[in-house]
């Protein structure tokens, strides 16, 4: 192992001066040609101080137009760089020291970018520098003191500079010679690494995997700790969800969605016959429903295109009273098996938006899970929020044929607690009306959707067929059954 100093003439000037230092062979190095002599007899080991870009930069710059100056100073300090980090690849164990610029007074164009070719020099060391590359700033431009020429340092300010250039490099050395043992995984295994197999030891290799099971066991109580966070987000962002689409439904209860009614013959295109017409469908619906129906029509309108000789039509009554009087008759009467004849191919459902639609679909899915020899449950379409009620099936010994009420759910409360029955095609309808509306956001609106859904003539895939998934614990961030938290 030897040292170093490649230096300018300042340096030259005044290393001899310097005392109770270490001794470093010293190389003058003031044009670019000798500085790459200098670098090729750099062997592992060496200890190296370099101080001579000023002299490089003035060279660079003084031969070209104002326009092209940093663009020379520019690349010097590049290929400057890209010397010094070939050498320190090359000599793995060597330590380098690299001084800052200094000023030079002469030259008027560096004086007056001196912050610019600091910051470049700070950007070059950044892009090529390796982990044995250091730089030094050792003295102050306050204390650079120059002679009459402008390009040599005086006495006191020279002696000041390469005494604290030298101290300081030798800091940086010996910081690197006694750095702590990195006990990281990574450290151990470039450790191990350095040795040669017959060195790695039995004890290297059994801390090695005791190191790689605790930090798969910490990579996992992560993934399961992130997981119930997700799944706790999401249950906060759907509860939102839900009860801002019901209060937007709660704004909408005086109207009326009707599918399924018969579309007339020779029904006009547009204009106050269709218009009419529709309404009179309408009048015979309600009345149909409710035969004292007293009523005002302030509102109909067909909805989409006929499917099947299939219309739909949307009216608003005059009061939400009657238009939830009506929603709740044909239920009943339906549920009931009393409704009329003329009317049992209809649905009848409150106007709600999609997002309420599509929970509608996904709770009814749990609903047909649910159903067993002791239990029925259903999802009532007229609600603004709907919910699922569970309820005993009546026995035969049961006179009265009344069903013991056992639950109420929410849509949330719903998939918490019987989310996890899903399983491949339930969610085929939902997929189908939530496609190409709800990106990004499926599992915040809906929790058992998930993104990336393909929906073809087959039905739900991929999505929809990882509804089911062994529980984790603790919830998760996108798959898999939906446990409660």
């Amino acid at each position: 192992m030897s040292r170093l100093l490649i230096g300018s003439s300042n340096i030259r000037r005044f290393y001899g001066n310097v005392k109770d230092l270490p001794k470093y062979k010293m190389e003058t190095a003031t044009v670019y040609r000798a500085f790459e002599v200098s670098m090729t007899g750099v062997v592992d080991g060496d200890k190296v101080v370099i101080s001579v870009l000023e002299n490089f930069i003035e060279k660079a710059v003084s031969n070209q137009e104002e326009a092209s100056k940093s663009e020379a100073m520019i690349d010097t300090l590049t290929s400057f760089m890209r010397i010094v980090s070939e050498t320190a690849a090359r000599c793995p164990t060597a330590r380098f020291a690299l001084a800052y610029p200094i000023r030079r007074p002469s030259h008027e164009w560096m004086t007056k970018n001196e912050e610019e070719i600091r910051s470049e020099f700070e950007k070059s060391y950044n892009t090529e520098g390796l982990i044995n590359i250091n730089k030094i700033d050792a003295i102050l431009g306050s204390s650079q003191i120059f002679e009459k020429d402008g390009t040599h340092l005086t006495a006191k300010s020279g002696l000041s500079f390469v005494t604290n250039l030298i101290e300081m490099a030798e800091g940086a050395f010996e910081a690197e010679a006694y750095e702590e043992a990195d006990d990281s995984v990574v450290g151990k295994i470039i450790s191990a690494g350095k040795d040669t197999t017959s060195q790695v030891n039995s004890k290297q290799v059994q801390d090695l995997r005791k190191d790689v099971t605790e930090l798969k066991k910490w990579s996992k109580d992560m993934e399961r700790q992130l997981n119930s966070r997700f799944a706790c987000d999401n249950l906060i962002f759907a509860r939102l969800r839900e009860e801002m689409d019901a209060e937007a439904n709660r704004k909408k209860e005086d109207r009326t969605l009707v599918m399924g009614f018969k579309e007339p013959v020779g029904l006009e295109r547009g204009g106050p016959l269709r218009n009419e017409k529709i309404k009179k469908i309408v009048q015979e619906f309600c009345k149909k429903v409710k035969p004292d129906f007293d009523g005002q029509i302030l509102f109909a309108a067909t909805m989409g295109r006929p499917e099947k000789g299939k219309i739909r039509i949307e009216f608003r009554l005059d009061s939400i009273e009657k238009a939830r009087e009506i929603r709740k008759i044909f239920a009943m009467d339906r549920a009931a098996k009393k409704i009329d004849a003329e009317l049992e191919e209809l649905q009848v459902i409150t106007v709600v938006t999609l997002a309420t639609r599509i929970r509608l679909d996904i709770m009814k899915a749990v609903a047909t899970k649910l159903e067993s020899a002791t239990q029925i449950a259903y999802v009532p379409n007229f609600l603004p929020r709907p919910i699922m009620h569970i309820k005993k099936k009546s026995t035969e010994g049961d006179p009265s044929g009344s069903r013991a009420h056992l639950r109420t759910l929410t849509f949330v409360d719903c998939i918490i607690e019987h989310g996890g029955v899903l399983e491949q095609g339930d969610l085929t309808k939902a997929y189908e009306k939530a496609k190409n509306h709800f990106k990004g956001t499926m599992r915040q609106h809906f929790l058992v959707l998930e993104e990336g859904h393909d929906i073809g003539a087959g039905g739900a895939t991929n999505a929809a067929r990882g509804v089911k998934r062994p529980n984790r614990g603790g919830g998760e961030s996108g798959r898999g059954k939906f446990s409660r938290v």
